[in-house]
């Protein structure tokens, strides 16, 4: 965009008398309106930005005002882009008359919840698109990258489906997808930090791609500043994740050896070959991944731009799925065409590092050696299959999630609260906030939990030990490789997702139990049926890892080197039901545990004004410790039945086996008030995090709504109108 001078801006400013005729406020006319928005919204014709100015200059004095220019930006925000309205300074732009003051700075920085969920959010979209369209053509990619890295086979699809189908005799139909997970560890992130960072980049480099006119304007080298922009996205994702992408092409190509994982295929290589090892084949693969993504995302977002142009539509937005697919497929055919013969060497460098000296020399070997078509170009003709089909996807998923979020903010403010007044969020957000609350919550109550899990477990009925004297007796005892958070990272897998999956459903099941309790409101009730119903299904769902965890922090060694390895010898030793041993007494305790929890801490909030984290905190904690105390046997029974020291003679039986050997406090109360303590300072912890995190998405996601529908006008203030054309640059729109 043309880089106004100060003579510029007075003669803009000065223009402005004549078009907004007896203007008392500040005014923009039309024709300095124009020349800023047109630039930032090349989906828009002229006509169309004169049309919707006519319409909001009411008083018809050739310009609009502040308030005026406010209510275009909140009614069009969908047609026009909101990110238009945050970049135009009307102290710059505007005719103030005289008398009047500077005009007031709107400008409002964003808040680190806010960035958070941007980030957060633009990572889910971009990491959506990459599992999804990784997934589709993981058996092509796979069967391709063995032909790439195996210099004896002829490349034909005929030998492709032959390959094919021996792998689908061998190893089943699942073979097909062998290292897809390990694929999805590095797609994910990598695919995340390609979409996200190209926005990035794209909005800086728009200032070095701007050139002046004939005419006066501006305009801008966008297929240059795509191209850039997306060969820097696909350099920055490329150097974060390589170490997961050599991983998968050593998976896939069969050549990883009989690791089960990929830290200990990490550990197995760093230990043979060195930790530079992990980045063999980087160089090439850069070369190989810039021109790939520059030329996908060019391709990609010009096509697009067309696209608006010639159907005449209001914006990317409007683009139909089908022509996204297509524009997509085109740009993953002619990106991977240009770049084939690098992504050869790359794959050879990944899984044979000591067979080249460098890139040079691999062109060169394999050229001799195997020629253009069966060599360089070898397995082409795969990924003029597969690779149209998962750039085509990827790109029209990213749009597609994106386009929801953006429309998801746009929504009416009232949009926070439910009918009842009680913040909303995703099950995603919810997710979020829960699985932090209980990964803070239970690491740092893991040591003590570790204790009371020995406790519980123990089948001394006499035990004079004070605590202090048995944790100081554990604790000795433990030798060097076993510490008192043994089995916290196994605890954190679990933790994690179960606190994620219970808050969520809990705050999403909430209308159905209303209607269960015939209440119209959330009421102490409802609480509990959610709450149990909550804690069901996430114990359902994780009971293996919550075993694995119990043996691990009951035995004072290491059983096993990792939760698979131990669930796989528990499967292959006992078959797959024993993984849920003891399933049924942990259901008939967390449940009424969970919904006692929920149901008291919420009545507890409402009851006494719990607003401040530190009343939460409290109240968290007395529910908790309300919930533990009457469920505590039922705890004691699950443990009990995870490690096995007890025969499984269902829930009842073996809780009469605990009271008749035991006694009522020593066996079904054993240290009860300990892991009184320790389930209440937990519940306690968690129940204030999640409503902090939940109240800090509400918040931000307010202030996101707002700042899009009441725009700031102090972007440009100190700045240029080239800077303006970069702010207000929407992703992939040009």
């Amino acid at each position: 965009m043309h880089i106004a001078s100060d003579d510029d801006k007075k003669s803009a400013v000065s223009t402005s008398p004549s078009l907004c005729n007896n203007s008392v406020t500040p005014c923009a006319s039309y024709d300095v309106l124009l020349q800023h928005m047109i630039p930032l919204t090349p989906h828009m014709t002229p006509t169309k930005w004169s049309s919707l100015l006519r319409k909001y200059d009411t008083e018809q004095k050739g310009g609009l005002n502040e308030a005026q220019w406010c209510l275009l930006i909140k009614e069009q925000g969908i047609l026009i882009g909101n990110t238009v309205g945050t970049v135009v300074d009307f102290g710059r732009i505007a005719e103030v008359p005289s008398g009047m003051g500077a005009p007031i700075n709107l400008r409002r920085r964003k808040s680190i919840a806010e960035i958070v969920i941007e980030f957060l959010e633009g990572f889910i979209a971009g990491g959506l698109a990459g599992a999804v369209s990784k997934s589709i053509i993981a058996p092509a990619d796979r069967v391709k990258i063995i032909f790439q890295v195996d210099p004896s086979r002829a490349f034909s699809l005929r030998n492709a489906i032959g390959l094919s189908q021996s792998m689908v005799k061998e190893g089943g139909v699942l073979s097909l997808w062998k290292g897809n997970g390990a694929t999805m560890m590095r797609v994910v992130p990598y695919a995340s930090i390609t979409f996200m960072s190209f926005e990035h980049y794209h909005t800086a480099l728009k200032v070095v791609f701007v050139v002046d006119d004939e005419e006066g304007g501006s305009k801008t080298r966008a297929v240059s500043a795509r191209f850039v922009s997306g060969a820097l996205a696909g350099a920055t994702a490329t150097a974060f994740t390589y170490p997961l992408d050599l991983m998968r092409a050593r998976f896939a190509a069969g050549t990883a050896g009989t690791s089960p994982s990929y830290m200990i295929a990490f550990r197995d290589v760093i230990r043979t070959q060195g930790v530079t090892s992990l980045y063999s084949g980087l160089v090439p693969t850069l070369l190989g991944i810039m021109p790939y993504a520059g030329s996908s995302f060019a391709c990609f977002e010009t096509i697009k731009f067309y696209l608006v142009r010639w159907q005449q539509l209001e914006d990317d937005k409007a683009i139909p799925p089908w022509q996204r697919i297509v524009a997509g497929g085109f740009s993953g055919l002619v990106a991977q065409s240009f770049t084939y013969p690098l992504d050869i060497v790359r794959r050879r460098l990944q899984v044979q590092p000591h067979r080249y000296r460098g890139i040079a020399h691999a062109l060169t070997e394999i050229y001799r050696n195997e020629g253009i078509v069966n060599g360089l170009y070898k397995g082409l003709t795969m990924n003029w299959i597969k690779g149209p089909i998962a750039v085509a996807t990827s790109f029209t998923i990213n749009d597609i999630v994106k386009t929801r979020i953006r429309q998801y903010h746009k929504k009416a403010d009232e949009a926070a609260r439910d009918k009842n007044g009680r913040p909303t969020t995703w099950f995603a957000e919810s997710a979020l906030c829960g699985a932090a609350a209980g990964a803070v919550a239970k690491f740092w109550t893991a040591p003590f939990d570790r204790m009371k899990i020995v406790y519980q477990v123990g089948q001394q009925a006499a035990d004079d030990m004070t605590f202090g004297r048995h944790a100081r007796s554990i604790m000795s005892e433990f030798n060097s490789d076993a510490h008192m958070w043994q089995g916290s990272g196994a605890m954190i897998m679990r933790v994690v997702p179960y606190a994620a999956i219970t808050y969520a459903c809990f705050d999403n099941l909430q209308p159905w139990s209303q209607r269960v309790t015939y209440s119209h409101s959330p009421c102490f009730a409802s609480n509990f049926v959610a709450g149990a119903t909550a804690a069901t299904i996430a114990t359902g769902l994780l009971y293996p890892l919550d075993m694995m965890h119990t043996r691990t922090a009951a035995s004072p060694v290491k059983l096993y080197d990792s939760y698979y390895l131990g669930m796989r010898e528990v499967f292959r030793s006992r078959g797959v039901f024993a993984l849920w041993e003891g399933a049924g007494a942990s259901i008939v305790g967390i449940g009424p545990m969970a919904g006692l929890g929920f149901a008291l801490y919420e009545d507890f909030k409402q009851r006494f004004d719990c607003d401040g984290p530190v009343k939460r905190l409290v109240a968290g904690a007395a529910a908790g410790a309300i919930a533990q105390a009457v469920t505590y046997p039922f705890n004691v029974v699950r443990r009990r039945a995870q490690v096995d020291t007890i025969i499984q003679e269902g829930f009842v039986r073996s809780m009469k086996n605990i009271y008749n050997s035991q006694g009522f406090y020593s066996g079904l109360y054993q240290r009860m008030p300990f892991g009184w303590t320790m389930g209440a300072m937990t519940v306690g912890i968690s129940f204030s995090i999640n409503d902090f995190c939940k109240d800090s998405i509400v918040r931000a996601k307010k202030e996101i709504r707002e700042t899009a529908s009441i725009p700031s006008f102090s972007q440009f203030r100190g700045g240029s109108s080239a800077e303006a054309g970069v702010s207000g640059g929407s992703g992939f729109g040009g």
